[in-house]
């Protein structure tokens, strides 16, 4: 997948994956989290008057094409789809991974107690969680989804926001898919 340009404004969601490692290394502007797929991505990070923010960090995890997380599911690298990467000093950067499958919460315990009383399913949509942060600015995190996926619509989240849905498109060359996306962060004493 191939993460360009279009406009976004920040959207937060109210709380951070439980899936989520901060990796301790970052890395310039150009990563692979995974090399096993020709999908691959570019993102631009600027601030709320357009100005790109340079070393702007973004980290990013998400599940497996069998919709499993690295240091959950036995035999997964430890770091495989997770990486912290920063911007360049036009505020891009470019991430080649592969499009995530969607997933099943886990349904036992109490969790799972709810979920079966309710009727619910316990299916999330296939995404790629994002944190965007910056010194002096707002941290901005967010899940973005795939168009088409059948989970989109019933999120067991209910996380699931239009301005949240990827647009997904073939790659020139027909190497896979890309999609474009951009980030505005907000100063630290700016209103969202």
């Amino acid at each position: 997948m191939k993460i360009t340009r279009i406009e976004a404004v920040p959207y937060s969601i109210p709380y951070i994956h439980p899936l989520h490692f901060a990796s301790g290394s970052v890395a310039e502007a150009d990563h692979v989290l995974v090399r096993v797929h020709t999908d691959e991505g570019i993102v631009g990070v600027a601030d709320t008057h357009g100005n790109p923010i340079k070393d702007a960090q973004v980290e990013i995890w998400h599940a497996d094409a069998a919709g499993f997380y690295s240091q959950y599911a036995p035999g997964l690298p430890e770091w495989l789809f997770r990486g912290t990467v920063k911007a360049d000093e036009n505020g891009y950067f470019e991430i080649n991974t592969m499009q995530p499958a969607p997933y099943q919460i886990p349904t036992d315990g109490a969790c799972g107690q709810l979920i079966g009383a309710a009727g619910w399913h316990a299916w999330r949509p296939a995404h790629i969680h994002i944190k965007v942060s910056a010194p002096g600015y707002q941290l901005v995190t967010q899940q973005l989804y795939f168009p088409g996926d059948p989970h989109n619509e019933d999120d067991i989240a209910s996380a699931v926001k239009p301005e949240l849905m990827l647009d997904v498109k073939e790659r020139e060359g027909g190497q896979g898919n890309q999609v474009e996306y951009n980030y505005v962060l907000a100063k630290e004493h700016e209103s969202k």
